[in-house]
């Protein structure tokens, strides 16, 4: 699914059919969540579907001011990318994100591509290559959180009830979610991080905890998808 949208913590939701939307609207703490979801968009590399992920954060920042928080769940075609020979690296990309995401927080769901991927480029190493710049930049930036979606699969596999026994099964061709409890399980992994992997919060050359949830102020989130390929 592929499309922009608005979900506010009153109950509007743009599309009730939307799994994404109906497990964003529930949490209370967020007050508007401004979506951007575009099938195979990575954050340099411009497809026939639309503009790439930089400059969809470009039109974010246009059109909606004091964004505390920024969630992608993207990569996997960065990754691809990288693999292929890009002239952008997984550094060059990290770089971009951070530097159109001012001094808001950042929640990144690190990817994971199969090893039953059969399209070039897109292999378990070339996720591995963006996973550890990643990792590495989550030392580095205080305001950056990653969400690491190979461990996330690991443990809902063969555990939680309707999901698949082992996290390669969770694609239909190694890239892509299989089927409606695989796209639910996470969309509320979207949720949840929202709600609970909250990075640390930069202000100036202070660095502070954020506050238990319970505690934690209204506020917009914008979120970026890759949507399908």
């Amino acid at each position: 699914k592929s499309g922009t949208g608005v979900i506010t913590n009153d109950g509007t939701i743009s599309d009730p059919t939307s799994p994404f939307e109906k497990s964003l609207q529930p949490i209370k703490e967020v007050k508007k969540v401004i979506y951007d979801v575009l099938p195979g968009r990575s954050f340099h590399e411009t497809t026939p579907h639309g503009i790439n992920g930089i400059d969809a954060l470009k039109n974010i920042n246009k059109d909606n001011k004091d964004i505390d928080c920024y969630l992608l769940q993207m990569g996997t075609n960065d990754a691809a990318n990288i693999a292929l020979g890009s002239t952008f690296t997984a550094e060059d990309r990290i770089k971009a994100v951070l530097e159109n995401t001012g001094n808001s927080k950042v929640i990144w769901i690190a990817p994971q591509i199969s090893k039953d991927a059969t399209v070039q480029g897109y292999t378990p190493a070339a996720a591995d290559v963006l996973n550890k710049a990643l990792a590495q930049a989550e030392k580095d930036t205080p305001r950056l959180k990653i969400v690491s979606l190979p461990d996330k699969l690991k443990e809902a596999a063969g555990k939680v009830e309707g999901l698949p026994a082992t996290p390669d099964e969770f694609f239909v061709d190694g890239i892509h979610y299989k089927g409606m409890e695989v796209t639910y399980w996470m969309s509320d992994l979207i949720a949840d991080s929202l709600k609970v992997e909250q990075p640390k919060d930069k202000v100036g050359d202070e660095v502070k905890k954020t506050k238990p949830e319970s505690e934690a102020p209204s506020a917009e989130t914008a979120t970026m998808e890759p949507g399908e390929n």
